[in-house]
């Protein structure tokens, strides 16, 4: 596991600060590290016009829409983007969640590995 401070620490990455303009969290379980990345990137990701955070299955997680909004996770954190949204999903995968695929992943012919 990440120290929570792990991202803080590491300073900017030029790719996040760049690059990225899509930000799927697929999972999202509440846990230290996680909401740590979270708001690191939201932090420092200046390209970013789309978030979208999908909560694990209320099975696997007591986290919930409300709670991250409520412990004003990201209200707290001044977004790096200026052009941004942000949308919060509730899973409902019976498994916990997908494995995904490395080959699809690292398949640069595919435009977004992650739309299946």
């Amino acid at each position: 596991m990440v120290s929570p401070n792990f991202w803080d620490d590491a300073g900017p990455i030029e790719s996040i600060v760049s690059h990225v303009n899509v930000l799927t969290f697929r999972e999202f379980k509440g846990e230290a590290n996680a909401i740590s990345f979270l708001k690191y990137f939201v932090q420092n990701a200046q390209m970013v016009k789309n978030v979208a955070v999908v909560l694990a299955n209320p099975q696997f997680t007591s986290y919930s829409i409300d709670t991250l909004w409520t412990a004003k996770i990201l209200k707290s954190v001044r977004w790096a983007s200026k052009i941004s949204s942000m949308q919060v999903y509730r899973s409902d995968d019976s498994e916990g969640g997908l494995i995904w695929s490395f080959q699809r992943g690292s398949d640069y012919s595919i435009r977004d590995p992650f739309v299946y």
